[in-house]
């Protein structure tokens, strides 16, 4: 009986995700198999093969841009003198659907050809893994709780979105207006987790690479290639870091604005419990997208760290071996310290355990001032 081997194939990890982008109108592309080699994974972003999903991407966009300024123009009318409502008013609920169109806007023009780029150094990442990989067994993986943050999406967010509705509601226009602002924010969580998929890519290739370096028998020949496909990687990373730079950037202000905001709300003014109740669960929606996001991004660049290990062990065995040997892998070695493999939103944040902490410790502190000068 022969024995399962892992095998990489990037369709089946972004699959689930891809459906929930389209269905949004965020993936104005089909992702198919190239007719030529049939093994690799490319992106069709030709507008004429993807007339109904760029069409429902204009749509979405449309849907977006009109929340904008619908919003803007109905608080603007509204405005008091309280400073936590006008922040609440001109820049907490406009922020929702800015960040959604923009990342439809970006995935209709810039970022579609990216994520072709993405997918096609993935592809050929996967096909030499591989190759190297076939003599290593299969892990079990539990297939259920791969796409477990996209269920949890359609099972929990949409009932609380739908739930925000009900709690806040006025008139008919409004309610309306409400919904428009809780799509938008579903669509910001599927950006942001269409990003931590592309992030769990590069972190299982590299888990695939480190299985590489232990398996190695003939490191003289293999060195070489196994420092390819590092740089491969690396190159996929900033293709990833310049996709979403600037819609996390985005994403981030947003959460920052209803972290601060929304704990001013809660303190200073006499709300019902029921919308108390709903101001404290976007809070904690807030923290838990940002915990997300980083942690798998710090994992990730975990198993870089990883790599260096699995490189170091057998750069200590491998040094009574020919001169050339020792060389490459002492190569292999300095490649994986300088590559400067990392996650952060247009260079200007890292996205790393010491910016949740900073993130944390700012809204702890900035609750406690409040709570004092009340």
């Amino acid at each position: 009986m022969t024995e399962s081997v892992n095998t990489l194939d990037v369709e089946t990890d972004i699959k689930h995700i891809n459906m929930l982008c389209k269905l949004l109108g965020l993936a104005p592309y089909k992702i198919i198999k190239n007719k030529f080699s049939g093994d690799d994974i490319i992106i069709d972003c030709n507008i004429r093969n993807n007339v109904i999903l760029t069409i429902w991407s204009v749509v979405s966009a449309t849907i977006m841009l009109v929340s904008i300024v619908v919003t803007i123009i109905h608080y603007t009318n509204q405005l008091s003198q309280s400073l936590s409502n006008n922040i609440n008013a001109l820049l907490c609920v406009p922020m929702f659907p800015t960040v959604a169109f923009v990342a439809i806007l970006m995935n209709l023009t810039i970022n579609k050809h990216k994520m072709a780029e993405f997918i096609s150094k993935i592809s050929y990442i996967d096909t030499k893994l591989n190759k190297l990989n076939r003599s290593i067994p299969a892990e079990k993986h539990y297939r259920f709780l791969r796409d477990v943050d996209i269920v949890i999406v359609l099972l929990v967010l949409l009932p609380f979105c739908e739930s925000e509705c009900w709690i806040w509601r006025t008139d008919d226009s409004l309610n309306l207006q409400y919904r428009s602002v809780m799509y938008s924010n579903i669509m910001d969580v599927a950006v942001m987790l269409q990003f931590c998929k592309c992030v769990t890519i590069i972190r299982k290739r590299l888990f695939e690479l480190s299985l590489s370096v232990k398996q190695m028998y003939n490191p003289s020949s293999g060195t070489y290639e196994l420092r390819c496909l590092l740089g491969e990687i690396c190159k996929a990373t900033s293709i990833i870091n310049s996709m979403y730079g600037p819609l996390i950037l985005l994403e981030l202000i947003k959460m920052f604005l209803v972290l601060i905001n929304f704990n001013l709300m809660i303190i200073y003014f006499n709300i019902s419990i029921s919308k108390a109740i709903s101001l404290i669960a976007w809070k904690m929606l807030m923290m838990v997208e940002i915990i997300y996001i980083v942690v798998n991004c710090q994992l990730t660049v975990n198993k870089l760290r990883h790599l260096n290990q699995s490189v170091l062990i057998n750069l200590c065995l491998k040094q009574r071996l020919k001169t050339e040997v020792f060389q490459q892998l002492t190569l292999f070695f300095n490649q994986i310290s300088t590559c400067g493999l990392e996650f952060t939103a247009c260079g200007l944040i890292k996205l790393d355990f010491s910016f949740l902490c900073s993130v944390l410790t700012s809204i702890v502190t900035f609750a406690i001032i409040l709570l004092d000068f009340k």
